[in-house]
């Protein structure tokens, strides 16, 4: 592989760290480009030394995904190796493993006689302080022999920039997933809202939750995983959560939760989220969980309209008026101002909330709905 190739690969990665559609080409020229017949391309948790997600695998190795998630994975003496490293690095398999080691040997020839490839190469690229790491591990075709050293000086070649490139993808893909939790609860801090990966495990909560969740009054977090105080009920909020994160043809649900105090069942709501091709991220949204609590006096848009602008009472119902809908002619009528009040009011509404039209004044108060 000459100079240009190399650059091109790098150029390439870079590419692939703001559209995701790229990774899976990338991953296969560069499996062709050294001589290997498959590619593991992981995202990896360095803290529970496992496979966070297969961000992408092509050729042979993808065939082997499926027994090797369900149950070989156990038995990889390369897992803890990639997730012990300090720094990015290039590794052979016999640079480390141990073939007198039992579960070692039967690893390697469920490789070999199973899937028709041997030993291989691994890189690993840290991601800056989380403890998620990328690992790409290139096998080879059996018979091929160990890999060469010249295709592992060709991979250390380009692994800093390629690194630099994934560590880029990574934190893209968690401003992604900032943004659009952002967006689902702006301007409603009492929302009772939480977020689960495609594992049904609780990646984000709003603050309103957290208190909810600290009276253990039927719901709770147990290793992740949202749970019901009551078997039963548990029984059916994981069944509510498994429709919602199903990856074929997944459904909306809701449910009442008794609670422990006696007071009014919460009402949960599962949403799916629409799948979206963050592939580099390592709790991808896949659900939205609504709670609804019936004896929870709901915030009225007017009093958050007060407290962010420091509206009087008459402002602030001018301005509940407007958001309803009315003119400044019809909110005047309605509150019984004359018109030269309803305007001074308007006129310091603008003022407070620094707009300088009524139409600029209800795109802003909509932020609060």
């Amino acid at each position: 592989m000459h100079n240009t190739e190399l650059s091109q690969i790098v150029s390439d990665a870079y590419a692939a760290a703001f559209d995701e559609s790229l990774w899976y080409r990338w991953t296969e020229n560069l499996t062709s480009r050294l001589g290997a017949v498959g590619t593991n391309f992981l995202l990896l948790n360095s803290e529970t030394e496992t496979v966070e997600k297969i961000v992408v695998s092509c050729g042979q190795t993808a065939q082997a995904v499926p027994d090797y998630l369900e149950g070989w994975i156990a038995f990889d003496p390369q897992l803890r190796v990639a997730c012990d490293v300090t720094r990015s690095c290039i590794y052979l398999d016999t640079d480390h493993v141990n073939l007198d080691d039992r579960n070692t040997a039967d690893f390697m020839s469920w490789h070999r006689s199973r899937h028709g490839f041997d030993h291989h190469m691994t890189a690993v690229a840290l991601l800056d302080t989380s403890p998620y790491r990328v690992g790409l591990s290139l096998h080879r075709a059996t018979g091929a022999g160990h890999t060469p050293d010249h295709e592992r000086r060709k991979l250390a070649a380009i692994l800093p920039e390629v690194a630099s490139a994934m560590r880029l993808g990574f934190q893209h893909n968690e401003m992604l997933e900032a943004a659009f939790w952002n967006g689902l609860v702006v301007g409603r801090a009492d929302q009772l809202a939480i977020l689960l990966d495609e594992r049904g495990r609780v990646i984000r909560h709003t603050d309103a939750v957290a208190g909810l969740l600290s009276g253990k009054d039927g719901l709770g977090i147990t290793q992740q995983k949202l749970k019901a105080s009551r078997p039963i009920d548990d029984e059916n909020l994981q069944a509510l959560i498994d429709r919602a994160r199903a990856l074929r043809s997944p459904q909306s649900g809701s449910m009442r939760l008794r609670r422990i105090s006696g007071k009014s069942p919460f009402i949960l709501i599962c949403y799916p989220l629409p799948r979206a091709s963050r592939m580099f991220a390592p709790a991808e949204a896949a659900v939205l969980m609504v709670v609804i609590d019936p004896g929870l006096r709901p915030r009225r848009p007017g009093d958050l309209y007060s407290q962010a602008f420091r509206l009087t009472h008459r402002e602030t119902e001018m301005a509940v008026a407007i958001m309803q809908g009315h003119s400044v002619e019809s909110a005047a009528a309605l509150l019984k101002l004359s018109m030269p009040t309803a305007r001074t009011h308007m006129r310091s509404l603008f003022a407070k909330t620094s707009q300088n039209d009524q139409q600029s004044l209800i795109r802003l108060l909509a932020n609060f709905h």
